[in-house]
């Protein structure tokens, strides 16, 4: 297992099982509320997305807990992709902070309630985040279209090749 050094940096840690990467991010949240953790800066994580698009793979490992007198106990634990844990709102592409004007942080929807509002895959998240940065504008860096199709390969090569 790898650490990020960096504590504000993507992913939190990478495990490395049987000679194969996982990179792993880990979050939690107090269970009698509202699943309301970031799960990314919005800027940061288009930029990533595109620097290396396999991080879209990314596993977030999710703890739920409940405060105790002593402390705090687990009430669940969640391995998911960031497909699974996000989905459309109402007023945005995807489940999204904005502060003055500009998406902020991408956040959950109610995953752990069962609700089937997830995306339905990498695809679909994929087209959401597109969306939404249409509609706040192009960052400056990379042109949402160029983004889209480059993340969108990438998912088709990963299916290729595992389906060899």
């Amino acid at each position: 297992m790898e650490t990020n050094q960096n504590s504000q940096a993507f992913p939190d840690f990478t495990a490395m099982i049987a000679d194969k990467r996982y990179d792993m991010e880990v979050k939690c949240w107090n269970y009698d509320n509202a699943a309301a953790f970031d799960i990314a800066n919005f800027d940061g994580f288009y930029r990533e997305i595109y620097e290396n698009p396999d991080k879209i793979f990314a596993h977030y490992l999710i703890f739920s807990y409940t405060p105790t007198k002593h402390g705090f106990q687990i009430e669940e634990i969640y391995l998911k992709r960031i497909w699974e844990i996000t989905s459309p709102a109402q007023k945005y592409p995807i489940g999204l902070q904005v502060k003055q004007g500009n998406p902020y942080a991408i956040r959950p929807f109610a995953f752990h309630k069962g609700k089937p509002s997830q995306f339905a895959g990498a695809k679909d998240f994929v087209n959401a985040i597109y969306d939404t940065r249409k509609i706040f504008g192009a960052d400056g860096r990379v042109e949402p279209e160029e983004w889209k199709q480059k993340i969108l390969y990438n998912i088709e090569q990963r299916h290729y090749e595992r389906n060899l």
